[in-house]
């Protein structure tokens, strides 16, 4: 078998390289501080925007909600920008993550001026499945590589770890490649919930890899392959999975540090 060469951090120099926080944000819209609270809010609401940029002296300083534009002028309404609140645009797809966990929206600046924003409709975006399909591609590498070392020699097979039913969808998957003349194994043809099923019956390899149950770990992984069957068949993530889902993709990352900390040892990290 070939070995698994990629690891958590190289998949992070590749995504912070090549897809960041710019990848999704929007133009910010803008207006001066003197503009009429009733000329700005028609344009707000026909884009459904909630946040406005304002203007001093042309550059943005400040912000406006549209629930505050009461009347008068926007700058009558400006809120200073909170450093917490603005992105880098290269910050990594992950950070925007964790600050929408607990926001609807984020700024984004370049150059130390802001000029884009990230709302968690942006999430939808074709960079961020991308990200996501990419580790959860790793991980299920994980999972697949501790099942074949925790059970040399297909050993979970004469332990009957597996349910009948689940055993015989995995023969037939088998029989199927085989015929195919595809190179492969019984393990090589096990779901995810089956090969999380089989890591459950050793004991201590949950807590190893950083959760507090096998409670804990049975819902991490439930989620886990619903995400990956959403994103498999161009499904909208965020519906009924908002803020779970940046929960997913945290729990996601410490999980495949916790794989590459258990495997820091190995010396070719075969799979």
């Amino acid at each position: 078998m070939k070995p698994l060469r990629s690891s958590v951090e190289d998949l992070r120099r590749i995504f912070e390289r090549c897809i960041t926080v710019r990848d999704i944000a929007e133009p910010f819209a803008s207006f001066d501080s003197q503009r009429q609270c009733t000329d700005v809010l028609p344009f707000m609401e026909a884009r459904g925007y909630d946040v406005i940029g304002i203007r001093i002296d042309g550059l943005v300083g400040g912000y406006a909600l549209r629930g505050d534009l009461s009347g008068g002028q926007l700058g009558d309404h400006a809120r200073p920008i909170d450093p917490e609140l603005v992105l880098p645009e290269s910050s990594a797809l992950l950070t925007a993550f964790e600050k929408l966990r607990t926001r609807p929206w984020v700024l984004v600046s370049i150059v130390g001026r802001v000029w884009g924003f990230v709302s968690v409709a942006d999430l939808q975006k074709a960079p961020v499945r991308m990200w996501l399909f990419g580790l959860i591609s790793l991980a299920e590498m994980h999972t697949l590589r501790l099942v074949r070392e925790l059970f040399p020699s297909e050993e979970w097979i004469a332990a009957k770890l597996l349910a009948p039913p689940r055993m015989a969808d995995a023969r037939k998957l088998f029989e199927k490649r085989r015929r195919k003349g595809q190179e492969t194994d019984l393990t090589d043809c096990l779901q995810l919930c089956d090969r999380a099923t089989i890591l459950r019956k050793q004991r201590g390899i949950f807590r190893e890899l950083g959760f507090n149950s096998n409670a804990e770990a049975q819902r991490f992984f439930s989620h886990f392959e619903d995400l990956r069957n959403s994103l498999a068949h161009s499904q909208d993530i965020l519906a009924n999975r908002w803020p779970a889902l940046a929960d997913i993709a945290i729990g996601l990352e410490h999980f495949l540090h916790c794989c590459e900390s258990r495997h820091a040892g190995s010396p070719n990290g075969d799979i």
